[in-house]
């Protein structure tokens, strides 16, 4: 994350969003400024990833979670995170970042960050992430628990979808391969 302004600003809001159900779309707006352009003239691709962190944190916030996630000093972290870039997005340029909680498993959360500038999608990534306290990991069920306790009902996973499912299964295979070298 180095958007610290913008992420000031991001986690106030938050803090005061109006309330939406866990599974629904979080939506945030900023401008491309200079400063966030590379040599080609558009939003540089590291830039991609600190802004998906400011929705993941307005996603939160939306969720009615980050106060008691705060207050029980629970931190969402980031396990592996992917881009697909389709257009630039040009300096001064207006985006939405559409952000959502996709589905979770066992141990990890997994979001889908949409990039759009007038309706029109510039790039998706998706983010696979934990919980921790204190260097470990929360468990999924204790995250569950609260989800369904700030939402007054059971919030039921939701069904992955094809590209969820074959980024989970090229992550336990780059995993595998990894530990063995090849």
């Amino acid at each position: 994350m180095n958007l610290y302004f913008r992420l000031i600003l991001v986690f106030i809001k938050s803090l005061f969003a109006r309330k939406r159900h866990p599974l629904e779309t979080s939506v945030i707006q900023f401008r491309v400024w200079p400063l966030d352009c590379d040599v080609n003239l558009h939003l540089t691709n590291s830039r991609y990833f600190a802004f998906a962190d400011l929705g993941r944190v307005h996603l939160l916030g939306q969720m009615g979670i980050l106060r008691p996630f705060l207050k029980r000093r629970w931190f969402p972290v980031n396990n592996a995170t992917e881009i697909s870039f389709i257009r630039p997005i040009e300096p001064l340029q207006k985006f939405r970042i559409l952000s959502r909680l996709v589905t979770w498993d066992d141990k990890y959360w997994y979001t889908e960050h949409r990039f759009e500038v007038a309706g029109t999608l510039h790039a998706v990534s998706l983010a696979r992430g934990v919980i921790v306290r204190q260097s470990k990991t929360v468990p999924v069920n204790d995250v569950i628990h609260l989800l369904n306790e700030i939402a007054g009902e059971a919030v039921n996973i939701p069904e992955s979808s094809v590209p969820v499912r074959e980024w989970r299964e090229l992550l336990s295979v780059k995993k595998d391969c990894y530990s063995i070298g090849c």
